[in-house]
């Protein structure tokens, strides 16, 4: 039986930490609020240039997808974890 990995939630130590650690609550920030320009950065234009490679739809129908797809993602939040106990370096958890 393989054992839990453990991750490692860095916050700065205030009310609003302890009502989540009391809470058993996680934090999901809103990417545009995220302080590092690269936290939550998706190759967004990449992918979807991949997708009309292979499945090549109207210029039109390819502009209604693509806002679709921005108006969820303004809906995502992330949540950053950290697999070293003194070293933040960040594993990236999204949720819609």
């Amino acid at each position: 039986m393989l054992s839990p990995e453990i991750l490692f939630k860095y916050r700065k130590l205030d009310k609003g930490c302890l009502e989540l650690l009391l809470n058993r609550e996680l934090w999901f920030a809103n990417p545009a609020s995220l302080n590092d320009p690269f936290e939550g950065e998706a190759s967004f234009n990449e992918v979807l240039n991949a997708v009309w490679e292979h499945y090549p739809f109207p210029s039109q129908q390819r502009e209604i997808y693509k806002r679709i797809i921005e108006e969820q993602l303004a809906k995502t939040g992330i949540c950053s974890f950290s697999k070293a106990r003194k070293k933040p370096t960040h594993v990236v958890s999204l949720c819609g």
